[in-house]
């Protein structure tokens, strides 16, 4: 029978091969979206988004070798890299059957899978920041000053998305859990500096959000490799458009409110399916710690969350902002499962679930599998975007 670390190996490595191949499809495709995304630059000066595409033309340039191959190159470090630090930070966790459920949730690594028109997008540099984050915490054990220097490096993540601001308190919780009782009011100053020097960063950001000429000579420095539409569609062309504006141009103001009951009402029990692995954890564990109890646990959730609404309110990729407050609390958890903040207790049905688990994993994760894919949404969510069964999807493309 595979040892735990041999599932988990194979399990990163299929995700990795798989997005390669996303990867590979979408810069043959010239994808818009998920291959013209990283290809934002600086020429025409200094914009927002660009800077992750300035590296990719760079590299491009330097190494003789073309835009759609230098992007795959590039990508697939990214990629390689992330799936290593997840793995990192795994490994020496023993599974049970509410921790690796934790993984089938249809919003965490199996979603740029999942949903059409995710794949590989920035967010993955924000999850490997803080993987690096909380695997230096737990296995090299850095001064205080280098935590510090990630709190105030942080906003350098913006010049690549803007988005990341609405997560930065995900950045103190591991620091609180390492902390004294004591120090917290040192955590509130820094905090305060950093939301304050970040704030900036976005305001700075905002004045150099994008012209119509930006587009053009994005576009241009690309040549025969820019993406398909590249001046019309997408986020290259959306670069002009000013807050709360559409891909058409058009007032997308409180958008939300536009939707019908049956769209609202799908989402909603999306949201709770996609979370409930999160739900069954917290229920599962207790904190281990003197300030960090689990009432102020719920409250600091609760306020992360509050942080991070404007990004509901100005965008609709509202899966995507989901799925990285998944993301950056499942590593968390399993950051304090490895410190031992945090300890299980089950109840009597999960006790014998576990141990069912522990004699047929094979099943448990097929039955995983299944779990993730059941259910399926647009990574947006918008008027007349309706939640949907993923088999019935299948048949009807039989058909």
């Amino acid at each position: 029978m595979l040892s735990e670390k041999k599932y988990l190996f194979i399990f990163f490595f299929l995700l990795f091969s798989i997005s390669f191949i996303k990867l590979v499809d979408n810069a043959i495709n010239l994808d818009a979206w998920e291959y013209g995304e990283w290809l934002i630059n600086y020429e025409n000066g200094f914009i927002r988004r660009g800077l992750i595409g300035e590296i990719i033309i760079n590299f491009s340039n330097f190494s003789k070798i073309n835009i759609q191959h230098s992007f795959v190159t590039i990508l697939t470090i990214i990629s390689a890299f992330y799936f290593y630090k997840c793995y990192s930070l795994f490994k020496e966790i023993k599974l049970n059957i509410v921790n690796i459920f934790l993984f089938f949730s249809p919003i965490f690594f199996l979603f740029f899978i999942l949903v059409n028109g995710v794949g590989i997008r920035k967010e993955i540099l924000i999850y490997i920041y803080y993987l690096c984050f909380l695997t230096d915490i737990i296995y090299k054990k850095k001064s205080q000053k280098v935590y510090d220097y990630y709190l105030f490096l942080f906003p350098l993540l913006f010049l690549i998305h803007e988005s990341f601001f609405f997560y930065l308190p995900y950045l103190f919780l591991p620091l609180i859990l390492i902390s004294s009782k004591k120090d917290i009011k040192k955590l509130f100053f820094k905090f305060i500096v950093s939301a304050l020097f970040s704030i900036l960063v976005v305001l700075l950001l905002y004045y150099f959000r994008g012209t119509f000429e930006h587009t053009l000579k994005i576009c241009e420095s690309l040549g025969s490799y820019a993406p398909v539409r590249c001046t019309e569609w997408g986020p290259t062309y959306a670069l002009q458009h000013d807050l709360l504006k559409d891909q058409t141009n058009q007032d997308m103001s409180f958008f939300y409110f536009q939707a019908d009951i049956k769209s609202w009402l799908g989402y909603t029990i999306y949201v709770f399916y996609a979370f409930f692995p999160i739900f069954l954890f917290i229920k599962s564990v207790r904190l281990n710690h003197s300030f960090l109890k689990d009432k102020h646990f719920g409250y600091l959730s609760i306020f992360i969350f509050i942080w991070s609404l404007p990004l509901f309110h100005v965008a609709e990729d509202w899966s995507r902002w989901f799925s990285i407050h998944y993301h950056l609390l499942s590593f968390f958890l399993f950051f304090s499962l490895y410190l031992k903040k945090l300890k299980f207790r089950f109840s009597k049905k999960i006790k014998k679930l576990n141990i069912l688990f522990l004699k047929k994993k094979n099943i448990f994760i097929l039955l995983g599998v299944a779990y993730s894919t059941l259910l399926a949404h647009e990574e947006y969510f918008a008027k007349d975007v309706d939640l949907k069964i993923s088999i019935l999807e299948i048949i009807q493309r039989l058909n």
